[in-house]
This record gives C-alpha cells, structure tokens and sequence, in this order.
C-alpha cells in the first residue's frame, strides 16, 4: 500500500526572545520582557492589525507566529477558506491570564471568575485575520505531543476534510512562554520536510531550548460526599458494603412521572438539609447539598493554620437553582402577575458556588465549571492545576447537582432513561436513572501536605480532558474521547495500563455510553484489564456531581483498600471481552485507580488516583 505523505512548507518558532523562520534565526530582542517582546516583533515585521492591542499575551504570541508563518510561505488564492484548518495544543489554556485577572482583583473579595477558553480565542484571531473556515480545534496537554498532532491533522487531510493545515503549540505562562506552528500542505515544495513526528519534533527543539515546566505534586487531604446511599462518607461506605443501592421512587417532585421513572434521591427534605447546613429555609436544594459534602471534605482535611494560606472553592453543577426558578414559573404561567420572582435570582450555576464559598468563608478565589456530566471531574483537575501553578495552597474541588422537573423532562425526551434500577454494562441494559447529589476532595500542595496530623489519601497522579465532538448527546461508537482521555491521564501519570487496579466506569447504563466507553477500554488496555465498575448503579447519575462523587469513592477504594460491585450486572456485553465486577471486595492492593467521566458534547475526562 502507498504511503500518503503531507509535508511541513514551512516553520516558524518564537521562544527565549527569538524568533525561527523555517529553522532560521530572522528576530531577537534579548533585553525586552515578554509583552514587550511581542510588541516589538508586531513592529519589526511592519503587522497592522488593531485588534492585536486587545488580546492576551498568549493570543499575541500565537498570533504573531501564524503571521510569520504563512508571510511569503502561503498561498492563499490556492484554497477555499473551509479547506484550512487550525489545530494547535499547550499545558496552560488560560492560567497566565487567570493570574493576572486576580492579581488586579486582590482587594476584592470571593472573586468570582469563568475560565474563558482563552486558547480559543486565540484560534479565532488566526481565523478571522485569514478568513480561514475549516476545521479547528485546541488540546490540553501536559506537553507537545508530536505523535498526537501527526496522527490527528494526518487524518484530517487524508481524508479530505481539510487540504492544508496549521498546526502545533502555543504556551505562556508568566515569563515562560513558546510557539511552534506548522503549515502543512499535501504539495511537495523545495525545502519542504515530510510532515512526521520526527520532523516536527526536530523543528520544535530547534532552540536548543527546553521549556517544559516542573508539576509539584497534588495531594487529597480530606473527603466529603452525600449521595442517595449515604449522607456522608461513612454511610456511603456502609451502602456500598451491604449492596444497598439507593433507587426508588420519585418522593420529594411534584411531577407527572412519580411511579413511573425510578430516581436516586436524597432521603432528606429541603428544610431537614436547611437545618442541617445552616443556610436560611427556601433556597435551592443544590446549595445544601453542596455545603454538606463541602464542609465534610474540608472538616475532613483538619488543615492548621487555615486563615494563613491561599484557599479556593472550584465547584461544579449543571442545573444550578433550576428547582426554584420551577417553582416560580408554575405561579407565573398560572397568571403572568404571580410567582416569586426571589425564585430565579439564583437560577444560574454560579450563584451555587458563591453562596457555598461565602459559608465555608473562602474568600480568595472561586470559580464554576460546568461542563455537563464531566464537570466535576474538570473542577477537580483544574483545582490541581491552581496548586501546581503556585496560585493557591488548598482547593476544595467537586461539584453538586438536585434533581429537577427539567432534567427528568430533558432524559426522558431523550429516551434513554431505565423505568428498571439500572444495569451498567450488562447487554440487556436499558438506559440510567437520574440521581442527586454532591462530592469534594481538598487538594493541597506539597507543602501544606507536610503540616498535616494525619495522613493524606493519595496523590492525583493523572488527569487529561478530551472531546471527540461527534454529537450534542452521544458518545463517539468508537469511544475516540474516552480513549484520548484515559489515555492522556496515564501518559500524565507516567504510568502503563498494567498499572491500573481499579476503574470506576462512567457507566451510566445507557447502550450508547457503555458500548463507546466498553470500546475505548477494550483497545487501550487490551489484555491488561483491571477490576471495574459502575458506582452509579448505587448512586444513579448524578450529572455534574458525579465526577466529584466517584472521585471521592476512589480516593477511598486507595484507602481502604476497595472494589466497589456493578449492582444487578448478569449478562456480558456480546463486544466487550471483559465484565465489571459484581462482589464487594476489601483489602485489595489498590495503588492506581481510574475514574471516568464522560459528558455530553464529547466532553471526557480521565482523573487518575495514586497511592503515596
């Protein structure tokens, strides 16, 4: 078979106040710090274009090298503006600008931040500045992977989804910054090298330069949960070990589906979690439910000396106050003069957080993610991030999600939700059943690690986030996302698949999700298959919480020492040459444990979990 060769036409590399042309030093301003560095290779390549005044500086720096790249390299006239792409990847995403952001709020307190993709916006000025329309996308990643950017942007133009692209890395972060772009083009020209990892890896060390950045590490120091099998960490224990899953019958909704869709709900009304808390009666249920497992987790770490380190709430959820802006709207749709309108001032997922922050009194910084089912799974690894990055001492991580009409009504119009308990990865499964709750683990850094009287957990080891982007709902039949996400969290571990002795599954029940996850195992590990299992066979789905929730079920299977069972599991999936554990077990050596959680929209992400 012939092979398809593309070839790299031209380079361009900026780092350490230089700047390469195609291997070829064309610029350098060795005095200058980074902003004025880049303004000064915008002014010494006679560039016009105003809105380069109002990016970041990592923006600027991605932006400056595109313009090198293609001045006298492209020829634009040759391709249709959706016949180029933009692919390029770094380690940061947003943090130096995050950085800056609060230091200029540090008077402020509980500054509320979003993280904007910020590497998107990078992309976005490439585009616009070219009138370029074809595919892009942008990876997080621990590194620049040549392999990945190959095999990725390969495919692309040999199946004639693009016919030129450009590809590679952009970072900054603080002083430490470097961008290496590649115009790749199917036509062989003179200088021309073919476009391979080698290639490209050659390219992007050619300034003898090497920027990677050390990652101190992050450990767990305390644990909180509140599911429908426990209020707390050692109820949920107890659940696990007797086999009692906590499906039942629709109890605290007013909906037109009790006796119909089993749920997974708390066993606590709104005031029983209002008194419980200590917040005032009639504010949503995922405010409570949040400063239980919170308050657990932090009470857990028992951290000295507090108030003297820099401590941050990154929090998840999906539904935000939706349960009583329901309530308002079944007044106001009544008559349009009726409802509280108290009701939906805390609609937003935001508002969650910051009232959770205002009563553990965090003040130094506090954000929200949600990014559906995967959200706190994000939250968790972005809190590591934060301490790796020398921007916080301690975060408390997770995320929280209530049942809603909106919710149930949204799954159910989806058709994938189980009138049945659920059965993750059996071959008769016949879809999930939604359930509430909330789950946070305190990370701190190494330093504050060696302050505590008791001992840590574990260390995260691993963590990656990738999105296949095959469809609004459904998860790629391939499992490309689940497998670039597992695969990406052990290369971070620096770990193999061998090493593996747990994975807490996705496993949502639903036969899309099981089989594209049952995929992406099947060919990442291959023989090497560890024990697994699907928690929320205990727990349901609980959406934006349940990265947060498995997180801490395997924090504690490192612990203790633990296999969690796949409840009602009987027939094995006809696909997959493996089947989830069915047994609790104890005393298990457990140094390595996977935990899945894969979202809608392609959003996956792997966490790995390590013993100290």
């Amino acid at each position: 078979m012939s092979t398809i060769n593309n070839y790299i036409t031209s380079s361009c590399v900026i780092s350490n106040n230089s700047v390469y042309k195609n291997g070829v030093l064309v610029y350098e301003n060795k005095n200058a710090d980074l902003s004025a560095f880049l303004l000064s290779v915008y002014q010494h390549f006679e560039l016009n274009y105003p809105r380069f005044y109002k990016m970041d500086n990592l923006s600027k720096l991605g932006w400056l090298t595109s313009e090198i790249l293609l001045k006298d390299s492209f020829e634009k006239d040759k391709y249709k503006p959706e016949e180029v792409g933009v692919i390029l990847s770094n380690a940061n995403a947003s943090l130096d600008s995050d950085k800056k952001y609060l230091a200029s709020v540090a008077d402020i307190p509980s500054p509320a931040l979003f993280v904007y993709t910020l590497p998107n916006i990078m992309i976005g000025e490439i585009c616009i500045r070219n009138k370029f329309k074809g595919e892009d996308a942008f990876f997080v990643a621990e590194k620049f992977d040549a392999n990945f950017t190959a095999g990725y942007v390969g495919d692309l133009l040999n199946t004639n989804v693009i016919k030129t692209a450009i590809c590679g890395w952009v970072d900054v972060l603080n002083e430490d910054y470097k961008s290496a772009l590649f115009l790749v083009e199917k036509e062989e020209k003179q200088h021309a090298a073919i476009f391979n990892a080698d290639n490209m890896t050659a390219i992007f060390e050619g300034d003898k330069k090497d920027h990677s950045l050390t990652t101190p590490p992050v450990f767990i120091a305390g644990v909180g949960v509140i599911t429908a099998i426990g209020n707390n960490v050692t109820e949920c224990l107890e659940s696990f070990e007797k086999g009692q899953s906590g499906m039942g019958e629709i109890t605290l909704m007013n909906t037109i589906h009790k006796n119909q869709l089993p749920v997974a709900e708390i066993k606590l009304t709104n005031e029983e979690l209002a008194e419980k808390t200590g917040l005032s009666p009639g504010l949503s249920r995922n405010m409570y439910l949040s400063l239980v497992a919170a308050k657990e987790a932090l009470d857990d770490a028992a951290i000295p000396n507090l108030d003297s380190l820099r401590l941050g709430f990154v929090s998840a959820n999906s539904v935000g106050g939706m349960d009583k802006s329901e309530d308002f709207f079944i007044e106001f749709l009544k008559d349009n003069t009726k409802g509280k309108l108290k009701n939906i001032y805390d609609h937003e997922c935001g508002s969650v957080t910051e009232v959770v922050a205002d009563k553990l009194g965090i003040t130094d910084y506090m954000t929200t993610i949600s990014t559906a089912c995967s959200s706190s799974a994000n939250a968790v690894f972005y809190g590591a991030r934060l301490i790796k990055n020398d921007m916080l001492d301690v975060v408390v991580a997770g995320g929280t999600d209530a049942l809603t009409k909106f919710t149930l009504n949204g799954f159910n119009t989806l058709m994938i939700l189980d009138k049945e308990f659920c059965k993750p990865f059996d071959e008769n499964r016949q879809g999930l059943n939604l359930g509430e709750g909330a789950g946070y683990v305190v990370l701190v850094s190494d330093k504050v690690a060696k302050t505590l009287s008791k001992p840590i957990y574990c260390k995260l080891s691993g963590y990656n986030n990738s999105n296949d982007a095959y469809h609004q709902t459904a998860s790629s039949p391939e499992g490309t996302g689940s497998y670039l996400a597992m695969q990406g969290a052990l290369n971070k571990a620096g770990l193999q698949t061998s090493d593996i002795n747990y994975i807490n599954l996705h496993g949502t029940g639903t036969p899309n999700n099981d089989s594209a996850e049952g995929t992406a195992i099947n060919r990442l590990f291959e023989k090497d298959f560890p024990p697994m299992s699907s928690t929320k066979s205990f727990t349901g789905h609980t959406l934006g919480a349940s990265g947060g929730v498995e997180a801490v079920f395997s924090v504690l299977a490192i612990k203790h020492g633990l296999i969690y069972p796949n409840l009602r599991f009987e027939t094995p999936m006809h696909e997959l040459p493996f089947t989830p554990e069915t047994k609790f077990l104890k005393g298990q050596n457990i140094k390595h444990v996977m935990s899945n959680s894969f979202g809608f929209g392609g959003n996956c992400t792997s966490l790995i979990f390590s013993e100290v």
